[in-house]
């Protein structure tokens, strides 16, 4: 047994660059007796890497980014950054063939969208903590069948698509939680598999920022939507989608279009959005939703339209043609003609906004002040509409910032990092598990 230890200690091999031995990251690389390469800040990176076995590659100085190759991937790789892929000539900066990465600490550069793709996941898993993808034409693309695509902090900006699955992409997984979304021409497009998108935040982008397939599902938790543009909707929906504790601000166009589908909004604040959501032969079931200053509320035509416990403010709340509306425990200006009288209904002169709420600035959501008519108003106790009353404590919690361990305790108060689980919408057939 002895013999056997001292035989895999010697089977182990350490490469520093650059050194003698090895000028460039690439040249380590090509060495299959080297499982370990530390990249020094000034190393050159060389052109590319074929890993086929398990690798790590780690930066030298955790205070300075390190360059390595383009990867192509079959093995079984690890990054510890903080270390850099730079790919500006119109290639793939990651690319994995059914092999496995796992990541910390990485960014991949395009340029000036320069670069094709960040990462093209053929197969296999890619699992990263803090991912920094900017300037591709694609940021992270699942090409293959049973993929499994993991993001964990980080940002995309800049690119033209930032994330998309490829509609033959069959049981493909996406999670991405804690991520930054700017600058990008197009947001995160799932056509096959299912997936989850929770406490990240778009902020500023073109086009459709969440498109959900029919081929696909997604439950989206947490999320933010800043003054973004889409004609077509800011999500868009062709399979049953569930969103919850999730704010939309001064989105220009829908903030969400579903497309014959059932969308459940559970938590969810609408203010100042050119419309919140248009639905066509959809059914929508929104409970706890805030609808404030909106150009108009819900527009649909055929499907259904259940409304419970919300507030429709200074918005053209409902525009419906053909569409059944029911609904309870409302609170509104007066009574959308299309709604008709429901049990526990409210009709206000003033919800009783905590002061430093102003309709046109997104980061202050609308809080509840302590006299206001809305507070246990709702069926279930609860205040009606997606907020509660206004404390000291959120006076420095804001929106939070976007991130792994964001705050995301603004629906509810108080200051805990995660999401109460109450607040969580489960949508029957929507349940998601992490394939192992």
């Amino acid at each position: 047994m002895s013999w056997l230890l001292v035989g895999l200690a010697w089977a182990e091999k350490t490469a520093e660059v650059p050194s003698g031995e090895y000028a460039t990251v690439e040249a380590a690389c090509d060495d299959e007796a080297v499982t370990t390469i530390v990249v020094q800040p000034d190393a050159e990176p060389g052109g590319s890497c074929r890993v086929s076995r398990d690798l790590t590659i780690q930066a030298a100085d955790p205070e300075q980014r390190s360059a390595v190759p383009l990867m192509i991937v079959y093995g079984d790789l690890t990054l510890h950054g903080p270390l850099e892929i730079i790919e500006e000539g119109g290639g793939e900066a990651v690319t994995v063939h059914g092999g496995r990465v796992s990541s910390r600490d990485l960014r991949l550069y395009g340029g000036d969208r320069g670069g094709f793709y960040g990462l093209r996941l053929d197969g296999g898993e890619f699992n990263a903590e803090d991912l920094q993808v900017e300037g591709f034409y694609q940021g992270l693309y699942v090409q293959g069948a049973g993929s499994v695509l993991e993001v964990s902090g980080g940002s995309l900006v800049d690119n033209g698509l930032a994330v998309s699955t490829n509609n033959a992409a069959f049981g493909a997984e996406v999670q991405l939680e804690g991520l930054d979304f700017s600058g990008n021409s197009e947001g995160v497009y799932l056509q096959a598999g299912g997936g989850s998108i929770r406490g990240c935040s778009f902020k500023k982008n073109q086009g459709t920022l969440i498109s959900v397939g029919s081929g696909s599902g997604a439950e989206l938790v947490g999320d933010l939507f800043i003054e973004n543009e889409s004609a077509s909707g800011v999500i868009y929906a062709r399979s049953d989608l569930g969103i919850s504790d999730s704010y939309f601000c001064g989105n220009q166009g829908p903030a969400i279009w579903a497309d014959g589908v059932k969308v459940g909004l559970d938590r969810v604040g609408f203010v100042a959005n050119s419309q919140a959501l248009v639905g066509v032969d959809a059914t929508v079931e929104a409970d706890h939703v805030s609808l404030v200053g909106d150009g108009e509320g819900f527009k649909l035509s055929a499907g259904s339209l259940k409304l419970t416990n919300s507030l429709l403010w200074e918005s053209a709340p409902l525009a419906v043609s053909g569409a059944a509306v029911s609904g309870d425990h409302n609170a509104y200006e007066s009574e959308p003609p299309s709604m008709g009288p429901g049990d526990g209904d409210l009709e206000i002169t003033d919800p009783g906004f905590w002061s430093g709420f102003v309709a046109d600035d997104c980061s202050n959501l609308p809080w509840l002040a302590e006299d206001s008519v809305l507070l246990g108003a709702a069926s279930d106790g609860a205040s009606i509409g997606a907020y509660e009353v206004w404390t000291e404590e959120q006076q420095d919690t804001g929106l939070g910032d976007s991130g792994a361990d964001a705050d995301r305790s603004w629906f509810s108060g108080g200051c805990s990092g995660a999401l109460p689980a109450l607040l969580v919408l489960a949508l029957p057939g929507l349940a998601l598990t992490r394939r192992r």
